[in-house]
């Protein structure tokens, strides 16, 4: 989701524990979801996993995922937020 008028939105993504807790994801949140291409995930497996298990409508392949834990070096965390001062929208996938 690209915002032409000013910097991007990060959207807080809910991921409950559990294989089959995606259905608890309200709706409106899910259509968010399905705008976005950019992440930022604990997990580049269990992001897809994820997306996957909610309906995500675009080519998982073709997501741009930026993995941050406690191995991502600091200097990369700054790379990460670049798609919002460009007006791209991202989600936060928090698996905690």
């Amino acid at each position: 989701m690209k915002n032409n008028n000013s910097k991007g939105k990060l959207f807080l993504v809910p991921a409950p524990l559990g294989e089959d807790a995606a259905h608890v994801i309200p709706e409106y949140v899910k259509q968010h979801v399905f705008q976005l291409k950019h992440f930022i995930v604990e997990r580049e497996k269990t992001a897809r996993r994820y997306l996957k298990a909610i309906g995500y409508p675009h080519s998982l392949d073709e997501l741009v995922l930026f993995s941050l834990n406690e191995h991502t070096p600091q200097h990369d965390v700054a790379q990460y937020i670049k798609p919002l001062e460009e007006g791209i929208s991202m989600g936060l996938i928090s698996e905690a």
